[in-house]
């Protein structure tokens, strides 16, 4: 090799010497700042999972409370019959058909 090729070569060493260290710098800044944006969604998305959970259930237990006793359904007037539900499964009412 000539003196001149050398010294091409030591100079494009040099160059790529600082540029790689430099493009994998600034890749690994954009890799950290797209996962803090996904990490910040993810937070987000959780958060608001949460308040729907918890809204949920306050509405869930406040129905429970509502249908807590068991109450009796009475059919009256020229159609009679009753059943008592307990806010769990289903009722059938045998009806009577007054004269």
């Amino acid at each position: 090799m000539s003196l001149i090729n050398i010294r091409n070569l030591r100079n494009v060493n040099r160059a790529l010497a600082e540029k790689v260290p430099q493009k994998a710098a600034e890749r690994a800044e954009e890799s950290a700042k797209e996962a803090a944006r996904q990490a910040k969604a993810a937070k987000e998305a959780y958060e608001m999972a949460k308040s729907c959970i918890s809204r949920l259930e306050s509405r869930v237990k406040a129905l429970e409370e509502k249908l807590g006793a068991t109450r009796k359904i009475t059919l009256v007037g020229d159609v009679t019959g009753e059943a008592t539900f307990s806010g769990e499964g289903e009722i059938e009412i045998t009806a009577t058909l007054e004269s």
